[in-house]
């Protein structure tokens, strides 16, 4: 591999490249990395004229004859509170002084192939990468920092994290710690985010104008939550799905979190990414380490659509655990829509099946297997004896034995006072008092406490000794309210929990090597990267009505690819409109395949239609997990979106009518992402289109086959080779 990280010595600027991206900046006169660019790929020339050198009153320098180099001026890769920088800052602590702020020099640094390992944290996995690590320390030579910038040249992509270090001999106090800042050049910037709620995740996008201030999303849930999350995205004003330049950012954490963007007094934007310092307060002493959650950052000129692509492309093989990145994903059944607590050993081999005629592949069994509802048990973990008296071993035989794999659901962070676990050990539960608040019956054990972790590891473990297991879906049901602990410091505690719910996901997945993990919070209320570190993908939402999960699914896709995406189809009617089976199949072809229905009622008629259906995505299912998806359409009427192989010989173009309106019916789709010299067969007609046509002209909503509540599939395939160009 070509390196792509530089230093050149005489103007002290390190330049780092991707295929399509330039990352640029100094070393300034008071010893602190000076940003100077970030955008489209440039040469390699001394960047430092673009420094500003106004000098502004009421604003520190270290010098007059260097006041370009004031802190509140210049553009900063790593900001520290309280030395002179009067913005939003990556670093604040308490020093060994028991003062406020630590200033910071460069040191060394080091470039080198690969990556180091971020320990307890998920992150990026190094393939095909290069880094920089850039050591600064303090003035009283008891802090040091480093810098760890993670290069991937082919994926436009920039890994981001901080190592802060107590280098002297007393304890010093971390009260925040980002992972990322980027300064740009001017506001003319609009602010994309994703927001929603429960059973409506991410399915509002938010695009905002910047204007002067502070501005941004944050949680305190101990989650990222069903109302934001950690991506982001700044955009030109006249950018749009497919052009205009776009700068991308999301992190890799599942906690709480804090993005903001801030316009400071001379017009310029600050970015910054990281762990929220809401409750944050962290002792390192002497020789102790602290590293900040990883974030990732791309730009693109190719709009929206193009930072989509390029943040799906990278989930995919440097997030996602490659042993399931491109691997089939298996057609599930999931019993809870269709069952809720309503299940025991009769009704799984029932719904077996049937399971097998619709061609699923895993059934899975969800909430009941331990407890008869929502008010006991949970923290046990032990199979209910009346329900299953064979034991799950004995189960997951019969069903293999049908062709079926087995599923079991968990929710290892929640505890419900009716629970032997409730009992032994109220010291393990996450409360600050007396008064406890409680959501679905339960509490949160403090999983920050390794003495939990290892609990539930052995619970979990002997639960499925012996028994066949292809998939787990892993829950959260719940915010962590009135946060308090009795191990460790109040300060520590919620970046404590979710390194432990890491350290449990690390080991159960080691562990169980080859069962696909599915990671759920109540639905969608921690969609993010640290998750989808240790699970290929993520239950989105609880709502399963397919006219709010085409909103989400979109909204979603900003960040996360459709493999990520796992999607059912089922006969929620939770927007109050009632789509037919086709338009379920539709949205639920989306992502990673599955059904919740009580399949023992169905017709054969019904058993036939879900079996095409079930067909039909094992089909194309290979788009879902390595394809590029083209958002075409999403609006208040319309929602289509078009999924293309890389060597653009094929593609899936969907489309649903979430409202019918006469007057849309000459409406055109204008296709996206084919090869315009290709000849193309559509699925529905059978007739040959060249890509050019397709794009420029598009389809007519009207032509579609379907009448109201439409929802349309069309699968276009290259025509021989020989054809191309022949007409």
């Amino acid at each position: 591999m070509e390196n792509c990280i530089g230093y050149c010595k005489e103007t002290a600027t390190f330049t780092l490249h991707t295929a399509h991206t330039s990352y640029v900046f100094c070393i300034n006169e008071l010893g602190a990395l000076e940003h100077l660019y970030y955008g489209a790929r440039i040469p390699s020339d001394d960047l430092r004229y673009i420094r500003s050198k106004h000098v502004y009153s009421f604003t520190p320098y270290a010098d007059k004859s260097h006041e370009c180099v004031s802190p509140d001026v210049y553009f900063q890769e790593f900001p520290v509170e309280n030395c002179g920088d009067f913005r939003s800052c990556t670093l604040s602590l308490v020093g060994q002084n028991g003062m406020y702020g630590v200033r910071m020099r460069y040191e060394s640094h080091t470039v080198r192939k690969g990556r180091l390992p971020l320990p307890d944290l998920p992150h990026s996995r190094g393939v095909s990468a290069e880094s920089l690590e850039i050591t600064f320390i303090s003035e009283s030579r008891d802090v040091t920092v480093k810098l760890h910038y993670v290069v991937y040249p082919a994926y436009d992509v920039i890994a981001r994290y901080a190592e802060i270090v107590n280098s002297g001999e007393n304890a010093i106090r971390l009260q925040r710690a980002t992972s990322l800042a980027l300064d740009l050049y001017g506001h003319e910037w609009d602010l994309i985010e994703t927001f929603g709620t429960y059973q409506y995740e991410r399915a509002v996008i938010q695009r905002t104008p910047l204007k002067y201030g502070k501005t941004g999303s944050f949680s305190h849930k101990g989650a990222g939550g069903h109302q934001g999350n950690p991506f982001m995205a700044v955009c030109r004003p006249e950018a749009t799905e497919e052009s205009g330049e776009v700068y991308g950012f999301n992190l890799i954490y599942s906690g709480n979190y804090e993005n903001s963007v801030e316009v400071d007094a001379l017009g310029n934007t600050r970015v910054l990414s990281g762990i929220s310092d809401f409750a944050f307060d962290w002792e390192l002493g002497a020789g102790e380490r602290f590293f900040t959650p990883e974030a990732i950052m791309v730009y693109t000129e190719c709009g929206l659509g193009g930072m989509s692509r390029l943040m799906h492309d990278f989930v995919r093989e440097q997030i996602i655990p490659p042993a399931f990145a491109h691997r089939h994903r298996p057609v599930v059944l999931n019993t809870w829509e269709g069952c809720y607590y309503n299940v025991n050993e009769l009704k799984l081999l029932s719904l077996a099946e049937v399971a097998c005629r619709i061609g699923t592949e895993v059934l899975v069994l969800d909430d009941g297997w331990f407890r008869s509802n929502d008010e006991e048990n949970l923290g046990d973990w032990g199979v209910d004896c009346n329900r299953f008296p064979h034991g799950l071993a004995w189960l997951s035989d019969r069903l293999h034995e049908k062709g079926l794999g087995f599923g079991l659901w968990f929710e290892p962070e929640m505890v419900n006072p009716k629970s032997r676990l409730y009992k032994e050990h109220p010291d393990w539960i996450v409360g600050s008092g007396s008064t406890r608040y409680f959501s679905r019956n339960q509490l949160v054990l403090d999983m920050g406490n390794p003495a939990v972790i290892d609990y539930l590891f052995d619970r979990i473990s002997t639960c499925l000794s012996g028994v066949r297991i292809e998939y787990i879906k892993w829950d959260m049901n719940r915010y962590i309210s009135e946060a308090g602990t009795s191990f460790g410091s109040q300060g520590t505690f919620f970046h404590r929990y979710i390194l432990g719910v890491y350290e449990l996901l690390r080991r159960i997945s080691e562990r169980f090597s080859e069962t696909l993990i599915e990671t759920c919070a109540g639905g969608g209320g921690r969609f993010d990267l640290g998750m989808l570190y240790y699970s290929p993908q993520i239950w989105a939402s609880d709502a399963t009505d397919p006219f709010l999960r085409t909103a989400i699914q979109l909204g979603t896709s900003l960040a996360y690819p459709n493999s990520a995406i796992s999607s059912h189809v089922t006969d929620n009617v939770g927007s109050g409109l009632n789509g037919d089976m086709q338009f379920r199949y539709v949205t639920a072809s989306f992502g990673a395949y599955g059904y919740e229905l009580d399949v023992s009622t169905l017709s054969e008629e019904e058993i036939g239609l879900l079996l095409s259906f079930t067909e039909a995505q094992k089909e194309g299912e290979r788009l879902v997990l390595d394809g590029d998806l083209y958002r075409l359409i999403n609006n208040e009427k319309f929602a289509s979106w078009i999924l293309v192989s890389k060597d653009k010989t094929c593609a899936v173009f969907s489309f649903v009518q979430l409202h019918y309106n006469a007057m849309d019916k000459t409406c055109v789709v204008r296709i996206k992402g084919l090869n315009e010299n290709f000849l193309y067969r559509s699925s529905v007609d059978g007739k040959e289109y060249r890509g050019a046509t397709l794009m420029r002209l598009g389809v007519r909503i009207e032509d579609l086959p379907g009448n109201t509540g439409k929802a349309v599939q069309i699968k276009f395939e290259r025509v021989n080779e020989e054809s191309d160009g022949a007409r």
